[in-house]
């Protein structure tokens, strides 16, 4: 159908019996398929054997009562430096944790190499996987985990989670109250434009919008995202797009009032946005979620979706920079707190804010404020784990700040050198570092228990020459000292 479609609109003349005849049989594609599903999973096992350091990544879900879970395994593939991924399957599964291990070791052992014994050295997943400790425990009852075994979970849903527990603490989650009535706060305006857009079809809706605006006629339109709490960036996104396009939406609703039938969902749903459109604390609300995403959410999430140069840039694997990461953030949510009025993406709340009368205002900055410091309790909450029992990777970061976290580490002091620069530019964070506050940083939240902890490894056990390397500033990834690169 495509080829044919494509030939025609090229003009080529072409006999429909004969391109079909020529198309592969069905019998052809599924060897082709087997063939390339077998030739995947001999890949896989040879390079499982020439490293055996092999990690689990998997998430769960529930579709239309479909619970399944998706089954990864890492590795870092020496043979193309590289790390890699391979996906074993997406099978139901039940509730438990010990289901969720027992559906785990199985799948391992139909991709393994049959003399191998089956053994991951960590995990990465969210709740929905069992608790992370559970699962840990449940796949060493299982005797495929070994005791040294590392734990993680998924730093995007961590950061959703930053603003989930801030929006739904102080904003409301929206929706509807026990009598039925929609509640009155920002996210239920967001949610009401967003079922709006639902009640009419794409096409209509975009002839209703030029035509109350005749000024964006020639503009594209673009469709709101649903704002779900627990999907990641998508609240910040969907009120970015309707703070774009408030004064049509506004003009939307009104119209949709008047013509919709009275007592309709539509009716009701564009009257209760409309009404949430012109209170003035709701929109400085909307401004205070706008801030904060283009300012916090969107920037951290982005970087968290890239890969370490260092290991050919796979996306999301880079341990190794990860406690640098959980300052850049807390040093940002500092700056929110401290400084908001003199950032440029919060111009418009400031704007919004001072329209308001003193009453408003005293609210409004409590609001503020709250969001903030839920924000940063849920940042200490789920990130802390880089600064605790995965506080080792650091010493791989990039210098000077693998000198500071290994002089914390190893001498329990970072001190003052004359040769300290003050601050840096990180290629990889693409951002400037302060290393003054990144050492008062390392002091407060780098326990001692971490510490000891940290320095019992094996890895720093035996590389403490490779260490005091790094403690004097040399740059592991580019010299070729032969201690540094067996560390």
């Amino acid at each position: 159908f495509f080829i044919g479609s494509f030939l025609s609109n090229c003009g080529i003349s072409y006999n429909p019996e004969r391109l079909v005849n020529s198309l592969p049989s069905n019998k052809t594609i599924e060897r082709a398929v087997e063939d390339n599903a077998v030739s995947n999973i001999l890949l896989t096992q040879d390079a499982i054997r020439k490293n055996l350091f092999v990690y689990i990544c998997a998430d769960k879900g529930n579709k239309k009562g479909n619970k399944k879970i998706s089954k990864f395994i890492c590795w870092y593939n020496q043979s193309e430096e590289k790390v890699r991924t391979f996906l074993i399957d997406c099978d139901c599964t039940d509730e438990s944790t010990a289901d969720v291990a027992a559906a785990l070791n199985h799948s391992l052992r139909r991709v393994f190499p049959s003399d191998v014994s089956v053994t991951v050295y960590g995990q990465c997943t969210d709740s929905g996987c069992g608790r992370k400790y559970a699962l840990q425990k449940a796949l060493k009852d299982l005797e495929i985990a070994p005791e040294e075994y590392l734990v993680a979970t998924c730093l995007l849903h961590n950061l959703q989670t930053m603003l989930r527990n801030a929006v739904v603490t102080v904003l409301g989650e929206g929706g509807q109250d026990e009598n039925g009535n929609y509640v009155m706060n920002v996210m239920q305006m967001l949610h009401g434009a967003y079922n709006i857009q639902n009640y009419h079809k794409n096409e209509e809706l975009k002839r209703l919008w030029t035509y109350l605006d005749p000024e964006i006629e020639s503009q594209k339109f673009k469709l709101l995202k649903e704002p779900v709490l627990t999907r990641w960036w998508l609240v910040g996104a969907c009120a970015c797009s309707f703070k774009e396009s408030m004064t049509q939406w506004k003009l939307i609703c009104s119209s949709i009032q008047n013509l919709a039938p009275s007592g309709s969902a539509c009716s009701k749903i564009a009257s209760c946005t409309l009404n949430l459109i012109e209170q003035k604390v709701i929109v400085n609300d909307l401004f205070l979620l706008c801030a904060v995403h283009k300012f916090f959410i969107f920037p951290h999430f982005k970087y968290l979706q890239l890969g370490d140069r260092d290991v050919r840039n796979t996306p999301t694997f880079q341990a190794q920079h990860l406690l640098l990461q959980y300052f850049l953030m807390y040093n940002d949510i500092q700056e929110m707190k401290d400084s908001w009025e003199n950032n440029e993406k919060f111009s418009k709340y400031k704007e919004s804010l001072s329209l308001l009368d003193a009453e408003e205002k005293m609210v409004q900055n409590k609001k503020r404020t709250n969001i903030f410091v839920i924000m940063e309790n849920s940042l200490h909450k789920h990130f802390g784990i880089w600064a605790g029992q995965l506080l080792f990777l650091s010493v791989y970061l990039n210098q000077p700040s693998a000198s500071l976290v290994v002089r914390r580490v190893i001498r329990g002091r970072m001190g003052r050198r004359q040769e300290d620069v003050v601050s840096y530019y990180d290629e990889d964070h693409k951002k400037t570092v302060n290393l003054q506050k990144f050492k008062l940083f390392l002091e407060e939240y780098v326990r001692t228990e971490a510490i000891n902890d940290t320095r019992n490894l094996p890895l720093v056990k035996n590389n403490a020459a490779a260490l005091s390397l790094v403690a004097d500033r040399i740059d592991m990834w580019n010299v070729s000292i032969p201690a540094l690169i067996k560390l």
